[in-house]
């Protein structure tokens, strides 16, 4: 029986070990995920997302399906009118497996174009999946809390 034990208890720390790399590792895809975003760079956006037709987008009850049609009709335009960016990600909650992990944030951004300024803020979720070559964006859903007037 205290073989058992022992044998439970240390699986319980070592998967809970686990757990814990795994939030720790989301956490950095998506903060390397907003400071690529932020700096304007679509090399380091593509590292930290799944460039598979498996990636989508839900934003503004808009959605692209596939990271080349997301990025060629949606994301590359958007980053090239946008002299600045401040994009940030708050209360960010992650719950992770080996395989799959959701992550529920508050998200806030800033961008100047050539005539204006917008801000906005909402909420998001994101959904990574472990590869090859570490965790993946899959699926990104925002939406934007509505502006008071």
């Amino acid at each position: 029986m205290r073989h058992f034990l022992a044998w439970f208890s240390l699986i319980v720390l070592v998967t809970g070990a686990m757990a814990q790399d795994n939030t720790t590792a989301v956490q950095t895809v998506l903060e390397q995920y907003a400071q690529a975003v932020q700096e304007k760079n679509l090399a380091a956006i593509e590292a930290v997302v799944d460039t598979s037709n498996h990636f989508t987008v839900f934003e503004g009850g808009h959605v692209n399906n596939g990271w080349k049609e997301y990025r060629d009709t949606h994301l590359a335009p958007e980053l090239k009118m946008f002299r600045a960016v401040d994009y940030r990600f708050s209360n960010v909650q992650v719950t992770a497996d080996n395989r799959l992990a959701v992550a529920t944030l508050n998200y806030s951004i800033a961008v100047e174009l050539k005539d204006r300024k917008i801000a906005a803020s909402g909420v998001g979720t994101f959904v990574l999946v472990q590869t090859g070559s570490g965790w993946k964006i899959r699926h990104i859903h925002t939406t934007r809390k509505p502006q008071k007037h």
